[in-house]
């Protein structure tokens, strides 16, 4: 509660191999004091091979300058967790412009898709994912 009185909150939602936890924090942390960004982290064990990270970050929406720091700190945290084999939970309409990231793991995504959804009825056209969009 205390952090919505500074500013509004912005988290990503990510997820890292156990053994990156460390160096991937690490390089969160470095990123936002080289951007001047207010960070705060948390996060959980998801599996026995997986940690979930939530890289917090305090942002004044009336402050341009502030807000395209934390932009270009989103961008980087998605890219230091891409580079150490983990990506981002949830990842939907408003996180399109980082899919480059995980190009790669679209046509998988896409062919679970059709597993579940041979029809193409759910969701259809999202991310590029679905047959006939």
């Amino acid at each position: 509660p205390k952090m919505y009185r500074i500013g509004m909150i912005s988290f990503e939602d990510t997820f890292v191999p156990i053994d990156s936890v460390y160096d991937v924090a690490r390089a969160c942390w470095e990123k936002a004091d080289e951007l001047q960004v207010r960070m705060f982290m948390g996060g959980y064990a998801a599996s026995k091979r997986t940690m979930v990270l939530f890289p917090g970050m305090v942002v004044d929406e009336r402050d341009p300058q502030e807000i395209s720091r934390v932009k270009r700190a989103k961008s980087e945290i998605i890219r230091i967790t891409a580079s150490h084999g983990g990506g981002i939970s949830a990842i939907g309409i408003d996180k399109t412009e980082y899919l480059d990231e995980y190009s790669h793991r679209l046509k998988i995504m896409g062919e679970i898709k059709a597993c579940f959804d041979p029809m193409n009825i759910m969701n259809r056209g999202k991310l590029g994912l679905c047959r006939g969009g």
